[in-house]
């Protein structure tokens, strides 16, 4: 079952910074992808989650490959190893089967009032 939670924000953001916020969104949804791909490169009753084994594993790539600021590489990999967590206990301990987690994000800015910004992230639950 997959849970959606929406946050409706107002941001000012100028006509020139739509494109380095979506491609912020963008670099933070690849973050989560990399560390959680990372977590699930094993068996699956082998899953990685825990944080500090994820950031010693995967932080210097991230940082690398990718031009987020260390907070948001951080938060990236709490959101990944949190999904991962509770893709393990679905696997071990109610034994399910399921998929590696996804990120799918997106977000589209607009500088006209009528329209409506929205960012939906499927949240691991």
């Amino acid at each position: 079952m997959e849970v959606v939670r929406n946050i409706q924000l107002k941001l000012d953001v100028s006509e020139g910074d739509h494109k380095v916020l979506n491609e912020t969104f963008e670099q933070f949804r690849q973050a989560t992808k990399h560390v959680a791909d990372h977590g699930c490169d094993h068996n699956s009753s082998e899953i990685t989650d825990t944080k500090n084994t994820l950031h010693n594993e995967t932080y210097s790539d991230v940082c690398d490959e990718l031009s987020l600021q260390s907070s948001l590489v951080q938060s990236a990999r709490n959101l990944a190893a949190t999904a991962l967590g509770n893709r393990k206990d679905r696997i071990i301990k109610d034994g399910e089967r399921a998929s590696k987690p996804t990120f799918r994000g997106s977000m589209a800015c607009t500088t006209e009032p009528s329209h409506t910004t929205t960012t939906t992230y499927p949240l691991p639950h």
